[in-house]
């Protein structure tokens, strides 16, 4: 069933743009309360027994030793670095680095423009990222309460059910995460992808059923409100990440790291106006 009735309202839009305009570099009083969330965070996942928190974040230790769509697994880096990864994650997707390299890609100056991960993993894309362009400018956050003892501080603790006040990149990327978060807090989710691009995001939300997807989203419901939000759909570099034909031909060997769910909710928005405090260098 279509689920564009439950479009925001104008109220709600209003609300979530003034949110996200209060965002503010090094806001203390956000730490705090990020530091708090984190501590009982890591706290469930060292004492209890359940591989998910009520935030939708994963424990990723408790997952791995429980075996959780298989074993851990280490995976090697073309130019020599490796990372482990639980059974339940999978690697980068080849057809989103490629989407993610063009976009972040300037001519001059050489250095790439920024990414924010929300909902990295691992750090899968950072890996990636790194390893296919040196310099890329990455920096990934996760809800799993034990992210950052588990990754060895390359992936940072967030959550998105907060009011983040995290450091802005040019692009917010987040991919299979939004239908992870209960609804309750899908207005905090998205003003928080809002509030952390100064360019625009690279947006995966699933809307079909899956492990622990609470909270699905048709493709019609996500770009109208992303469109409410002030950002413009690009439905041609959405295509070229979607490639659902080339995606059929290819998924059934997992060694070419291409997944069906995306050819149906990979999306890609452009800012139409920048936040105040956005410099474009």
């Amino acid at each position: 069933p279509s689920d564009t009735w439950m479009i925001w309202s104008r109220r709600t839009t209003q609300h979530v743009n003034e949110s996200a305009g209060r965002w503010r570099a090094k806001d203390e009083e956000a730490a705090a309360a990020l530091a708090s969330r984190h501590a009982e965070a890591r706290r469930r996942c060292n004492t209890g027994r359940s591989q998910t928190l009520n935030t939708g974040g994963w424990c990723l230790r408790k997952m791995a030793a429980d075996g959780l769509f298989g074993k851990e697994r280490t995976v090697t880096l073309p130019r020599g670095g490796a990372f482990r990864m639980p059974g339940a994650h999978v690697e980068a997707d080849e057809l989103v680095v490629e989407g993610l390299l063009k976009l972040t890609n300037r001519q001059a100056p050489a250095t790439p423009l920024s990414i924010n991960d929300f909902g990295a993993g691992v750090g899968q894309y950072g890996y990636v990222l790194h390893d296919r362009r040196p310099g890329s400018r990455w920096a990934g956050y996760d809800g799993a309460g034990d992210i950052e003892e588990y990754t060895r501080g390359y992936v940072s603790y967030f959550d998105l059910t907060l009011p983040l006040a995290l450091p802005r990149a040019d692009w917010v990327v987040s991919l299979e995460v939004a239908e992870h978060v209960p609804i309750a807090h899908e207005q905090m989710l998205v003003r928080n992808l809002h509030a952390h691009n100064c360019r625009g995001i690279v947006l995966s939300w699933a809307c079909y059923g899956g492990h622990q997807h609470v909270n699905r989203r048709s493709n019609e419901y996500v770009v109208a409100l992303f469109e409410s939000l002030g950002y413009r759909y690009d439905r041609q570099a959405s295509h070229a990440m979607r490639r659902p034909a080339y995606r059929a031909r290819l998924e059934a060997n997992r060694s070419n790291r291409v997944y069906g769910w995306f050819a149906r909710s990979l999306m890609v928005f452009h800012r139409r106006t920048r936040p105040p405090g956005c410099v474009l260098d």
